[in-house]
């Protein structure tokens, strides 16, 4: 692709961009653990100023190796890492827990981060446990990873061995009304199809599926239905694309054009107003070998190499004849008028 245009750069340099999904907090606490300190103004900082990126979701992550004994241990040392970092690195980031800090953010300088859960299993089916994450800071809740817990079913990426699937548990409904009583972000990437329909269900606040693709374009289950898509856009909820080439298109081959194709048919389907980003970018986790990241010499893991071509997909976008206001939204405008009816 040639030198993006000024009309694109126009539009990032104008724009709020939101990454609804990042693993930071695995990363940061596999880094703490080396000793390294500074982490997001050392490692992180100018790709995102690079990129324009104002606000992320910094996803709590356990790995199965982790379960379940350490699970509550490990989430702990993960919230605690990005907490000791931001503080580390306040001239330049800042946790977002209401809309205050989102007003906040919008006048400064600052990178805001929120913190999320990618699975409850730290909490197990203790809400106690649930509430005391809240304290800390924690304002997202993803109920699984792709996998089994106390909460809900998820999606697996293959076809595995087990029996019947369930919906929303017991718990997994007091989880959800605990972060609707408290203002909380639901996230329904990794849910099964079931849990995504209870959970549409029993949620009234608009969701998101911070990391996930359209079933119509890459038929993997942990992409959505345009059924899915339209339901939670009938609830004024987003979804968010991601660039994990497993969940874009081919693992090996899958490139910001395949993101660009996502884009465009869940446009078609539900509108530019329910789109954001949850890029999933895990290519810094190679080097400490998480669990499902293959370190296959210098093959990516990510469609984009970093949020510095999200320039790239606002000129695939200009290109089509989306026009300023629908690409600024998808960056990040979106989300914000989400966390405005979730949290405000």
């Amino acid at each position: 692709m040639n030198l993006p245009s000024k009309k694109s750069l126009d539009i990032l340099n104008r724009a709020f961009v939101v990454d609804m999904h990042m693993d930071i907090g695995i990363e940061l606490e596999k880094q703490r653990q080396k000793g390294n300190h500074h982490v997001l103004n050392n490692d992180y900082l100018e790709e995102f100023r690079e990129g324009r990126v104002k606000l992320v979701i910094a996803a709590i992550f356990i790995e199965n190796q982790d379960l379940p004994e350490k699970a509550l241990k490990v989430a702990l040392r993960q919230v605690s890492a990005i907490l000791k970092d931001i503080n580390e690195c306040q001239e330049n980031f800042m946790v977002v827990k209401d809309w205050e800090d989102v007003e906040s953010l919008k006048k400064s300088n600052k990178i805001g981060i929120i913190l999320s859960f990618e699975g409850l299993e730290p909490v197990g089916d203790d809400l106690e446990l649930l509430n005391i994450f809240y304290q800390l800071g924690v304002r997202g809740m993803g109920l699984v990873w792709s996998r089994r817990n106390a909460a809900a079913d998820g999606c697996t990426f293959e076809p595995v061995e087990r029996g019947t699937e369930g919906g929303i548990t017991e718990f997994g409904l007091e989880a959800l009304k605990f972060a609707n009583n408290n203002k909380m972000i639901v996230d329904i990437s990794h849910l099964n199809d079931i849990g995504i329909e209870d959970t549409l269900k029993l949620v009234e606040a608009p969701l998101i599926a911070s990391h996930s693709n359209s079933r119509s374009i890459h038929n993997i289950k942990r992409n959505l239905t345009d059924d899915q898509m339209k339901k939670i856009a009938l609830n004024g909820g987003i979804v968010g694309i991601n660039a994990a080439k497993t969940i874009a298109g081919d693992k090996k081959t899958a490139n910001v054009y395949d993101l660009f194709k996502h884009i465009d048919y869940m446009k078609s389907v539900m509108g530019s107003k329910h789109i954001g980003l949850g890029l999933d970018l895990c290519d810094k986790l190679k080097k400490h070998n998480v669990d499902g990241l293959s370190n296959e010499g210098d093959n990516s893991f990510d469609a984009l190499n970093s949020h510095r071509e999200i320039i790239i997909l606002i000129e695939l976008m200009v290109e089509n004849n989306y026009d300023d206001k629908e690409i600024e939204n998808i960056l990040g405008n979106n989300f914000l008028r989400l966390l405005e009816t979730i949290m405000s």
